[in-house]
């Protein structure tokens, strides 16, 4: 486990109260549980089905859990990190796109800061389609210039699929998904790129490459 990492992810609100700080120790320690769960998923996939092994990574998990809340910097750098990139982290479903929601734009209003992201809208009502159930991939590249674009955060959603991945030193990506149609937004800084109603197809892998210039 990660733990060093794992806690400079970590984040929550700030409280001023006893019971604002009940609920921010209580928020934080949800968002622990979520980073290592990531971690540990992710770690299960090099794993055979050997069940002692399975156990032992969850006994890990269970055990990076206690010890970094014992941590007298776990709190104070939890509450260093905004909702903004809380609620992002939420979102993730792996460790680098965890990690790619500390640079999240935060939204503004009447010219004052907010900590809240921008996330895309929940997708539109697509066109009624016979896509056979199952599973199905997306996969793709990312660039801008023509060049392959690193840590471009990708948010896939559907009315009932709400995920993310970030792309790779090559401006790839890949997601399992249920088949379906799908709204894609990618994300760098402060530009976004969004796809709507796109088909993905059953036992197959849909290739959805995007641009930053467009």
């Amino acid at each position: 486990m990660r733990i060093l990492l794992l806690l400079t992810l970590v984040a929550c609100a700030h409280s001023s109260n006893q019971s604002g700080e009940h609920r921010s120790r209580e928020r934080c320690e949800k968002l622990l549980k979520h980073s290592l769960d990531v971690e540990k998923d992710m770690a299960s996939i090099a794993l055979d089905d050997h069940k002692y092994q399975q156990r032992k990574l969850e006994r890990q998990t269970a055990e990076a859990y206690e010890e970094i809340k014992k941590d007298p910097e776990f709190l104070p750098r939890c509450r260093a990190i905004t909702n903004a990139e809380y609620d992002c982290m939420m979102r993730a479903k792996d460790p680098y796109a965890i990690e790619a929601c500390k640079s999240q734009p935060v939204a503004k209003q009447n010219s004052e800061p907010s900590d809240v992201v921008a996330m895309p809208d929940p997708p539109a009502a697509c066109p009624a389609a016979n896509i056979a159930t199952g599973n199905a991939s997306i996969s793709g590249t990312v660039t801008a210039g023509k060049q392959p674009r690193a840590g471009v955060l990708i948010i896939v959603q559907a009315p009932d699929v709400d995920q993310s991945v970030i792309t790779d030193e090559q401006g790839g990506y890949k997601l399992d998904v249920p088949a379906g149609q799908y709204q894609l937004t990618f994300i760098e800084g402060d530009h976004r790129v969004t796809k709507t109603c796109v088909v993905i197809v059953a036992g197959k892998t849909t290739t959805i490459d995007a641009s930053l210039d467009t």
